[in-house]
């Protein structure tokens, strides 16, 4: 039997309810982190120091941790013997760590 999303959960909460608070938190959490309404996806390109570019593989699924994998080295900083991420390398960090350099097309 199809549930009907509009109605009432066993609950006696209503899940057009609990979407609309849901989105209120996750809009607060983003306006924190000054993400404004950037909504990162896979494939979009993105840098954490500006010299640097990474593609999105995964993003999780409360919108705070990105999967990233390396397209671009970043500059070496004076001190450093080495970029600190080479070609192909996969991280995962924080969201707001990283700046949208440009949406996949």
């Amino acid at each position: 039997m199809a549930q009907n999303l509009n109605s009432s959960t066993d609950k006696g909460v209503s899940v057009d309810a609990f979407v609309s608070g849901a989105t209120e938190i996750w809009k607060k959490y983003h306006d924190d982190w000054g993400l404004g309404d950037i909504k990162y996806e896979i494939g979009d390109i993105v840098s954490r120091d500006g010299t640097d570019e990474q593609e999105i593989l995964e993003i999780d699924y409360n919108y705070i941790l990105l999967t990233v994998k390396c397209v671009k080295e970043p500059k070496i900083w004076e001190g450093s013997d080495e970029p600190w991420i080479k070609l192909g390398d996969e991280e995962s960090n924080l969201i707001r760590r990283y700046k949208l350099i440009r949406k996949h097309h």
